[in-house]
């Protein structure tokens, strides 16, 4: 979307983090902007960028939107390149539909996968920490948010499926477009005040230079921002800062502010991705960032951009796992996905349960371990509404998905000597074996009201139950037959 010369940047906070003590608002998490809802950070963030008709007056300086459009571009490169180079497709949007889901454990269930792609590669696990800790978790930045809120949006709309796809029909389904006009690199940045006279769309306070900001630097569990200060009745400034580290005060000097007037005071307001504009009417006042913040943005993204144009994927397959014996597999299995060495002869029980949970959980060999382990993560379609609404057959999927991934966990609380828990494990592997050989003994009568076994057909099978760690739910997907 073309911009005029003249822009104006407006940002939404809810009413609770800009001084009002009203109780914070449940997310309407069928709305289209329920991803960023669900953001670990308590900051409900949209970005309208709106054209002036006016041009922009202070012409020796850029302005916040066009480093906005800049740090846009940025990141949807970063998503692009990342997704395209990565010869183990582990995608990137496999991370992303994690943070598109309903319940409060998804995000969380994002870190393991990230951590699995350092088995396959360490450069690309560095490059999508790198985008994940910047453009994910926090919004530190107006540019970061733009792209995040695009990025998730365009997300959304596909039909999320491995990116293994082998048809040209199914690749497109995955793709992200991009901008392909590659926008300038901010050099000079505006200032508060020729920020704020170079549109008319928005009323700028008297001497908005000598606005003396407000700090609130937020953390993850607040919850309400403090009363604006009566020392400046008049301008009703609120300073909200972002990051870690962003908002502090060296020698009078501040950095990285964003100061502006008290903004809509509705909770929530619906935008169309597309136009990027508001569903309703609603008056627009001003918001700009400084010099430091603006500068901090486009640096920070550039950099980002840089080391992932200079990434080149390792040749080393993801996982080299050779058939020479079921030894040898247990051994590859264990170094590359559990990060231990291989169990020596003589350590008894520990070795036992290491082995048998690899049998189980990863197969005997490369094609047991595609089936069971790896087409469970890659192969899935991820449910993207909520569990009470999306068709059954997504919710399966998608725990299967979130439980293949626990299974790293798991294991690797076996190797690392929970020797009780892996006795426990071998001991309830014996035990269901054993109950195995008695399926077909029983009769129906004794299916129905058996504990653990359900009839399938003519034959009296177990039921198969995984339970989801933090969720506190237990779902029976399927039947072995």
């Amino acid at each position: 979307m073309a911009l005029a010369a003249g822009t104006s940047i407006i940002i939404i906070f809810p009413s609770y983090l800009i001084g009002g003590r009203q109780e914070r608002p449940k997310a309407d998490r069928t709305s289209p902007t329920s991803m960023i809802t669900t953001n670990t950070t308590p900051i409900l963030i949209f970005l309208l960028i709106t054209a002036s008709e006016r041009g922009n007056t202070a012409s020796n300086c850029t302005s916040p939107s066009e480093i906005t459009k800049y740090g846009t571009w940025l990141l949807r490169q970063v998503v692009s390149k990342l997704n395209r180079k990565s010869p183990h497709q582990v995608p990137l949007l496999q991370l992303q539909t994690y943070y598109e889901q309903a319940d409060v454990d998804s995000q969380a269930k994002a870190i393991p996968l990230i951590n699995l792609l350092a088995k396959c590669d360490s450069k690309f696990r560095q490059a999508a920490k790198e985008f994940a800790d910047k453009a994910i978790p926090s919004v530190l930045t107006i540019a970061q948010a733009t792209a995040v809120h695009d990025v998730l949006t365009a997300t959304a709309k596909a039909k999320i499926k491995s990116a293994t796809a082998q048809t040209a029909a199914a690749r497109q389904q995955l793709k992200i477009e991009i901008d392909s006009t590659t926008p300038a690199i901010p050099t000079t940045l505006c200032t508060a005040a020729k920020a704020i006279a170079a549109t008319k769309d928005v009323t700028s306070p008297e001497n908005p230079e000598q606005i003396q900001p407000e700090y609130k630097k937020l953390a993850p569990d607040d919850t309400a921002a403090s009363e604006p200060s009566d020392a400046h009745p008049a301008t009703a400034t609120s300073m909200v800062c972002f990051g870690n580290n962003n908002c502090q005060t060296t020698g009078g000097q501040t950095h990285y502010e964003i100061r502006g007037k008290e903004l809509y005071k509705e909770t929530a307001v619906k935008v169309t991705a597309a136009e990027r504009k508001p569903t309703q009417s609603r008056s627009e006042k001003w918001l700009v960032i400084s010099d430091e913040q603006g500068s901090q943005t486009s640096h920070e993204l550039h950099g980002l951009y840089t080391a992932v144009q200079a990434y080149e994927p390792e040749t080393t397959p993801c996982w080299p796992f050779n058939k020479k014996s079921d030894e040898d597999f247990r051994a590859d299995v264990q170094r590359t996905l559990l990060g231990t060495e291989p169990t020596k002869e003589g350590e008894g029980d520990k070795g036992s349960a290491i082995n048998s949970m690899i049998d189980n959980t990863y197969g005997t060999d490369i094609k047991t371990f595609n089936e069971k382990f790896w087409n469970s993560i890659t192969g899935t379609n991820v449910a993207k509404s909520r569990r009470d609404t999306a068709p059954k057959a997504e919710i399966k999927s998608a725990m299967t998905a979130i439980a293949a991934v626990d299974m790293l966990g798991t294991t690797r609380a076996v190797s690392c000597g929970a020797r009780k828990k892996a006795a426990a494990v071998a001991k309830d592997t014996l035990k269901s074996q054993d109950k195995k050989s008695g399926w077909k003994t029983k009769n129906k009568d004794q299916c129905k009201t058996d504990n653990g076994y359900e009839l399938k057909g003519e034959h009296c099978v177990e039921k198969y139950v995984f339970k989801v760690e933090g969720t506190g739910v237990t779902n029976t997907t399927a039947s072995n037959s």
